[in-house]
Formats: structure tokens, C-alpha cells, sequence
């Protein structure tokens, strides 16, 4: 029975660039025995699987499943490894009695990374207003039903995998390397530094928003414009340029801290190994200013500016792709005619070989027909006279007789 590592989330935890790390260097990990399958893969991660094994999934019908697990059984018998890795956060709203159902023929190994509250708050908040359109303020989206209790959420888990459960904190302190993706590669796989040192480890892909940033898409956001990947990836991308890191105002995090103080402990004291323990650092953070309209236009004007870089770029990329697809016709037109060349000059060559055969077969017979006259000629000599002088006579002779 294969080993199946299956990666739960949770979200926030890294989850998006251990999943590229493991979709970008599929091949490689296969070389060191583990597969990372490409049935039910939604960018990266086996979102489609989590998806037909949730409850209030219309589409989650039988037949999918069905077709699903068919296709994970043949690729999983198609490889030799004894190692299979499938990962997506959406597993975490799955009943466990039916993802255990789902995997019923691999020896399932869950893994779950878990962020203390007061870290998840912030950083779902966040996400939050950073996917969406969301404008409420941390304060309003804590008290519109943030749960996190951790003692809840891994006791139903528990109950269905029993011993076999891999649970790690994502803290810097308790990492690998201070890195998620690093620490799920060694602490969870067990690969070697060997084994790593030749992967393309990916990090922070989905960096959070700055305390700039949040301040400017929470006023976005109320203008009612349009979210979409250049606004999404371009505040990214200027939340790691420049910005100072957003905290929670001190008393939602004494709040959150209080709230899951002794499921925490519970959690340390019967499931966490190596000695691990939840780290609190101290955030204090002030209530976030509304944006100026000033600052608002010039990172808009940002924004606008890296949506024309980027249909530059593409229009760089088109033009590239058809410069490089004619020079590809052209080569393809070039080779077509070297081979019809080589073919004339092929079939010119049998043509000429056929002839000198032809020649050779005519200059042979004239051979044979030359060599037997004088064959004749020399027996005729052996029997005496002139050959011509003879066949008068016999000549002769016949008409007489006639």
C-alpha cells in the first residue's frame, strides 16, 4: 500500500508556496520517490478532489468522485514510488470519515500546519480585503464569526486517522529554516539537504498587503471598481516593494489570545511533537488611517501604469511568439524542401542506376551471343574445312536431294 501525504492547509500557512514548490518540481521529486499527481490539479494544488469530497459542493456528485479516484489509482500504479503527496487548505471543510473513504486504498498520512489565532486573524483579514470587496475594518470581520479553535478542528481528524497525523506550527521558530516550504520538504517528507539542493523552492507567493496598501484597496473597495489580477498581483507586488508590515490594534489581540488560550494548550499537550509551542509575539498595532485622495490617485496611477506594462509586455510576448512561430514555419518550409531535394536527387540516383543496369545486362548479352558464334566457329573448325566453305556444300547438297 503507497504512503499518501495528504496536506490539509492550513490557510495561511504557507500553503500556496508549498504547492508550487511541489507542482513546479514534479520530476525531481519523483527521482527521489515521491509523486506528486496531476489528477484533480486547479493551479497547483488538488482543489477538484477537496472540492467533489465537500458536502455543499452541487457538483460534488458519485460519478465525479468516481472519476477522480479512478484516475489517482492509475497514476498512482503507473509510478514506482511508495510516496504520494496531495495538498489543498480545502481539504480542512471536508468530513475526515469521507476524505479517509476517498483514500481507502493508501496508507494516509494528514498533515496540517497550524498559525496562532491572533497571526491567522490578521492575515485572513487581510486576504480578505485583498481577493474581495470586502470594507469592514479588522474589528468588524473578528466579531462577524472568525473561528479558529484548533482543539475542535483536529479532534474530528483525529478521530478517523487516529495516531497517524503530522502537525506542525507555522512560526519561524518551529520551522525548518524559519521557511514553510523547506520545513514540509525535510520535517514532512524527509528528504535530505542532497535532496533539496537541486529543487526550485518557491516562497512568498501570495505575499499580504502592506499597512499602505490595505489602506488603499479598503478604498478601492468602496468605489465599487473592478477586482482583477492586475489590481490583485499588482498590490502584491507593491506590498513587497515598499510599505510597513500592518498589526492588529493590541486589544483584538489580547481578545483572540484569551478566546483560544486553552485550546492551544490542549493542542500542545496531546498532539504537538519535537516540542513545539504556540509563540505570541507581541503586536500592537494602531487603527488604520483612511487613505489621502492624493496618495490614493498616485497608487492608482501605480497600478494603471503596471496594467500597461503588462499588456506591453504581452504584446512583447505575441509579438515574439509570431516572430519565433514564422522563423519556425520558415525552417519547417527550408527542411521540407531539403527533403524534397534529397528525394529528387534520390530518385535521380535509382533512375541512373537502373539505366547503368539496364546498360551492363544489354553489354552482357552481346557478350554471351559474341562468345557462343565464336564457340560455333570453333567447333566447326575442329570438324575440318572452311566453316563458310562447308555450309555451301551441305547447302548444295540439300537443294539436290530436294
Amino acid at each position: 500500500m503507497k504512503r499518501l501525504f495528504l496536506h490539509i492547509g492550513r490557510h495561511k500557512c504557507g500553503t500556496t508556496s508549498i504547492q508550487k514548490t511541489l507542482y513546479r518540481n514534479r520530476e525531481k521529486l519523483l527521482e527521489s520517490g515521491y509523486y506528486y499527481p496531476a489528477t484533480g490539479i486547479r493551479v497547483a494544488a488538488h482543489h477538484e478532489i477537496a472540492e467533489a469530497l465537500g458536502g455543499k459542493n452541487p457538483s460534488a456528485t458519485e460519478e465525479v468522485r468516481a472519476e477522480l479516484y479512478q484516475s489517482l489509482k492509475d497514476e498512482a500504479r503507473r509510478t514506482n514510488c511508495r510516496n504520494i503527496v496531495i495538498s489543498s487548505e480545502q481539504f480542512q471543510s471536508c468530513n475526515p470519515a469521507a476524505v479517509a473513504a476517498f483514500f481507502r486504498d493508501f496508507d494516509v498520512v494528514p498533515v496540517c500546519y497550524l498559525r496562532e489565532q491572533a497571526a491567522y486573524l490578521r492575515s485572513s483579514y487581510l486576504q480578505k480585503v485583498h481577493a474581495t470587496s470586502y470594507t469592514g475594518s479588522i474589528e468588524k470581520f473578528y466579531q462577524e464569526g472568525f473561528s479558529t479553535d484548533y482543539k475542535v478542528f483536529l479532534e474530528k481528524w483525529k478521530a478517523v486517522f487516529k495516531q497517524d497525523f503530522l502537525i506542525r506550527l507555522f512560526d519561524r521558530d518551529s520551522l525548518t529554516d524559519g521557511d514553510a516550504v523547506t520545513d514540509f520538504l525535510v520535517a514532512i517528507l524527509g528528504l535530505t539537504r542532497d535532496d533539496i539542493e537541486n529543487l526550485q523552492l518557491l516562497s512568498d507567493e501570495n505575499p499580504s498587503l502592506s499597512r499602505e496598501m490595505l489602506a488603499f484597496k479598503l478604498e478601492y473597495n468602496t468605489r465599487d471598481l473592478p477586482n482583477n489580477g492586475t489590481v490583485y498581483f499588482g498590490l502584491g507586488k507593491l506590498s513587497k516593494a515598499y510599505g510597513s508590515k500592518y498589526e492588529i490594534p493590541l486589544a483584538i489581540t489580547e481578545a483572540v489570545r484569551a478566546q483560544y488560550a486553552e485550546s492551544n494548550r490542549w493542542v500542545e499537550d496531546n498532539l504537538l511533537t519535537d516540542g513545539q509551542k504556540f509563540s505570541y509575539p507581541h503586536y500592537e498595532g494602531e487603527i488604520l488611517d483612511t487613505m489621502p485622495a492624493e496618495k490614493f490617485d498616485g497608487i492608482f496611477q501605480e497600478l494603471d501604469a503596471m496594467k500597461e506594462k503588462e499588456k506591453q509586455e504581452e504584446r512583447e510576448r505575441a509579438k515574439k511568439e509570431r516572430q519565433e512561430e514564422r522563423q519556425r514555419e520558415r525552417q519547417a518550409k527550408r527542411e521540407a524542401e531539403k527533403l524534397e531535394r534529397q528525394k529528387k536527387r534520390r530518385k535521380k540516383r535509382q533512375v541512373e542506376q537502373l539505366k547503368e543496369k539496364m546498360r551492363e545486362e544489354e553489354r552482357q548479352r552481346r557478350l554471351k551471343v559474341k562468345a557462343e558464334r565464336q564457340m560455333k566457329e570453333e567447333a566447326r573448325l575442329r570438324e575440318g574445312g572452311s566453316p563458310r566453305l562447308l555450309d555451301r556444300a551441305i547447302g548444295a547438297f540439300q537443294r539436290i536431294k530436294k
